[in-house]
């Protein structure tokens, strides 16, 4: 399957999903978010990619019939650094976080059984809890499973696609909160362990270990977005996804979201740093989403220059769904135009386009260069940018209709 035609599989169980692992590695493109993981492939490309199982939605902006819980005197997430000669042995670390990991259970408005599972971190004893996006993506109602069995409705403060994190609230008083380490202090080779939920609420609570195999690996996921992680050989399975990667301190030092599941590969998990995941944490609790950032109000995927040529297009990046409320609509914007410049800088990829784009702030109006394949002209448009709060990119019932008849495939929202 062509890295830039991705499409977008769910499986709505953990034994279909560990048939997939099993039988269809082959693919070029897998997603096991629905039980909350994500699969890295490699392709033809260069770059790593990760699947994900929302086309269009840039975050969940909440969870139906709730509210954000939102206050400007809650916890915050804080790390320490990590002090030497204190290093435990691995039954000391897990015992210390054990009661920190949850389980997630992500439902839909049909589903009686959790639609996915996943994995969640306690950062203060009254609630917050921390997950990857994907874990909770396209969730009616959300509900958290600590390690006594005892189950909370969960609120979903809020969540940025870009870093793939969210952040839940549940009424509770004396959780286990987790430590935080300094995940800029780690080292290649150093020991760690992954503690989460591979498969579910039937396998909650399982730890394994290995070491930090690399730092700073760039993965990009299939939202677009490319993303500084730790590479750990720590078995990471389905359902692990938003659990901890703990040094032998027995502190955080990244929340697990992404393995590569391919021939020939194997142990290569990867996690997202604590200390990426502080500012981003700490901004959805102060504001309820991350604040700063900007979009159009589209959703793109990159046309790569061998599928132009064979059509006789330009390259670039093609307008797959325009969101109504946004001027890019007002300006006249369509499904299927082809975008190739951002003012005067040539984007042919969605890093790029991305790159363009995050210079600016809201209100800013941005010049994109368009080639309209229905009339083969070239026009520019001047369209003004929106704040992303992580709301406005939900997929309308006609932007959904819009990708199921585009003849070029499904891309990425902006």
């Amino acid at each position: 399957m062509d890295g830039n035609n991705r499409r977008f599989f769910r499986h709505k169980a953990v034994k279909a999903a560990a048939i997939t692992i099993s039988s269809l590695l082959l693919l070029a493109i897998i997603s096991l978010a629905s039980i909350g993981a994500y699969t890295l492939v490699t392709g033809s490309e260069d770059r790593q990619t990760v699947s994900s199982s929302s086309a269009a939605a840039d975050t969940v902006a909440a969870v139906s019939g709730t509210t954000p819980a939102v206050s400007s005197g809650a916890a915050k997430l804080t790390t320490t650094s990590t002090v030497s000669g204190t290093a435990l042995d691995s039954e000391q670390v897990y015992n210390q976080v054990k009661d920190s990991i949850v389980t997630v259970e992500n439902y839909t408005a049909q589903s009686v059984q959790p639609y996915g599972e996943g994995s969640g971190i306690i950062m203060s004893a009254d609630g917050y809890i921390i997950t990857n996006e994907h874990v909770i993506d396209g969730a009616s109602s959300i509900q958290v499973v600590t390690t006594d069995g005892k189950k909370y409705d969960a609120k979903l403060v809020g969540s940025d696609l870009r870093t793939d994190l969210a952040v839940l609230k549940v009424d509770a008083t004396g959780l286990q909160a987790a430590a935080f380490g300094d995940s800029d202090t780690i080292n290649v080779a150093e020991p760690v362990l992954a503690i989460g939920n591979p498969g579910g609420i039937e396998f909650s609570g399982s730890v394994t270990e290995g070491i930090v195999s690399a730092l700073d690996r760039d993965v990009t996921t299939q939202s677009g977005y490319t993303e500084q992680c730790i590479q750990t050989d720590a078995a990471i399975n389905p359902g692990n996804s938003g659990g901890a990667l703990v040094n032998m301190q027995g502190q955080v030092i990244g929340i697990t979201s992404s393995k590569i599941v391919a021939q020939g590969f194997e142990g290569m998990g990867f996690a997202i740093p604590i200390n990426t995941a502080q500012p981003v944490v700490n901004d959805i609790i102060e504001n309820g989403y991350v604040t700063g950032r900007v979009k159009l109000g589209i959703s793109v995927s990159e046309f790569s220059a061998d599928r132009a040529s064979a059509l006789g297009y330009p390259a670039g990046l093609l307008v797959q769904a325009v969101d109504s409320s946004s001027d890019a609509a007002a300006q006249g914007l369509q499904t299927n135009d082809i975008i190739t410049k951002v003012n005067d800088t040539a984007v042919t990829t969605y890093d790029q386009f991305y790159e363009a784009e995050s210079q600016f702030k809201a209100g800013d109006t941005i010049t994109l260069t368009v080639f309209r394949y229905t009339t083969g002209k070239t026009m520019e448009v001047s369209v003004k940018l929106l704040e992303d709060k992580g709301t406005a990119a939900q997929t309308s019932q006609s932007s959904t209709q819009q990708y199921a008849q585009s003849p070029f495939g499904f891309g990425y929202s902006q």
